[in-house]
């Protein structure tokens, strides 16, 4: 019997400890506004439609342990694009270009961009129309949350099943993986 409960003692201790470790690796979106770009290959559309880039931005918790990341967006469940071309970000918004080497003393942003979006005319109210042309033109332009164009663009993303997964390893190749509901 004394055996028993030490067995149990030590399976608690495990879990708990696993637990504790995978909390450590936190990840949250945040939420801004949006800067939207027009997608290279928007002249393939029809005219009263363009290809939007859609920017979301998530920051990763100082975690010493991680060193490589691995992102993928499910978008209806199925597997859309594993992403190797994020861009992590310091306290600052400068770039950080090789994750391994940094130094992981400050929580970390990282930004996915989803490209292909496409928003026609008919989406837009009429004072919306300026930022439709100048998407057309192929301006960046900074959008607030509340603008029909991005109210548009999270209504038609929030109809699928989206998430994203995250997976980070640590550098004795421990992995905790993370997958949560995106929040367009």
């Amino acid at each position: 019997m004394k055996k028993r409960y030490v067995s149990l003692l030590i399976i608690i201790c495990i879990s708990l400890f696993e637990c504790k470790s995978n909390d450590q690796f936190i990840v949250k979106q945040i939420s801004t506004n949006s800067i939207l770009s027009i997608s290279e290959n928007y002249k393939e559309l029809e005219s009263d439609k363009v290809l939007v880039r859609y920017p979301l931005e998530f920051i990763i918790k100082k975690n010493p342990e991680v060193d490589f990341l691995l992102i993928q967006a499910k978008i209806d469940n199925k597997l859309q694009s594993q992403f190797n071309d994020y861009l992590i970000l310091d306290e600052n918004n400068k770039v950080i270009y090789n994750f391994q080497k940094s130094k992981l003393d400050k929580d970390l942003k990282f930004k996915i961009i989803f490209n292909y979006l496409p928003v026609s005319k008919n989406d837009l109210s009429g004072e919306q129309l300026i930022l439709f042309n100048s998407l057309k033109r192929g301006d960046s332009i900074i959008i607030q949350e509340n603008e029909p164009i991005i109210k548009k663009i999270k209504y038609d993303l929030n109809k699928k099943n989206d998430s994203i997964i995250i997976k980070a390893f640590s550098k004795d190749d421990k992995l905790t993986e993370k997958r949560f509901k995106v929040n367009w």
